[in-house]
């Protein structure tokens, strides 16, 4: 059996036509969100295309595909895992800049409504992930790893609760440090957002992060565990933008 290319091709044409019409109340934000999703769709479709054409793909049963498809799933991974051995503080940063630039394209693609999609706070976001958030949890894992307890399941629901009561709010004020440092704003202003959005921010933290930690440190292995968290970040700081962004509109 063979791909259904004709099949595919009508459901992309279907999907990007719905995807490039324009209602009557959408925002030019929004079309650029919609062509930078798309842009990303298609080369993901364009580099799988190119490795079809390259192996033959389209004229594979369906279940050689598959199989063609798991392993260059674990080719890409054992790449990335060679890149991390090389050069593992450069991937871990990098890794935590854009799925840092992921999560907050997704939180702004959730709560803008019909107002503008800010370039400007996506690129405050990122930078936060490349020049700060990425090398902090660089430095921290490796202390942890060199100086921290085992991995038992004591040493990993300690390290845990250890992390919620000592990275977690660095974390949160680091932000809000950013934060201010870019939007140039005065140490007074960091000291309301702290006193305002601090204990809640935490406490849902806590929620979030402490099962994520203990199961990063039950289950993962040292080379990994900036991923993992990276990963489970994304879904944290796409809230934590929502937010922080609303809070702020908020107290202005």
């Amino acid at each position: 059996s063979y791909w259904e290319t004709a099949g595919l091709l009508r459901l992309s044409k279907k999907s990007c036509g719905r995807m490039f019409e324009k209602p009557a109340s959408i925002s030019s934000g929004h079309r650029v969100s919609r062509i930078i999703v798309l842009l990303v769709a298609s080369t993901c479709v364009l580099v799988l295309l190119i490795h079809a054409l390259r192996h033959d793909l389209l004229t594979l049963p369906l279940w050689e595909a598959k199989r063609f498809l798991r392993r260059s799933l674990r080719s890409i991974s054992k790449r990335y895992l060679r890149a991390l051995h090389k050069e593992p503080f450069l991937v871990k940063i990098s890794s935590c800049g854009i799925i840092t630039f992921l999560a907050d394209t997704t939180a702004q693609l959730l709560s803008n409504g019909t107002r503008e999609f800010s370039l400007r706070r996506l690129a405050k976001y990122t930078t936060y992930g490349f020049f700060i958030n990425g090398p902090f949890l660089f430095m921290w894992y490796s202390l942890m790893t060199r100086y921290g307890p085992g991995d038992g399941l004591q040493a990993a629901a300690a390290k845990a609760i250890f992390e919620q009561v000592t990275l977690e709010p660095m974390c949160i004020i680091n932000y809000l440090i950013w934060d201010a440092c870019v939007e140039r704003r005065g140490v007074q202003f960091v000291k309301d957002r702290i006193r305002a959005d601090f204990l809640t921010l935490w406490s849902r933290n806590a929620v979030f992060w402490l099962p994520a930690n203990f199961t990063n440190y039950i289950a993962g292995t040292p080379d990994l565990r900036v991923l993992f968290a990276n990963i489970c970040s994304f879904f944290w700081l796409a809230y934590f933008a929502i937010f922080v962004n609303r809070s702020k509109k908020q107290a202005a």
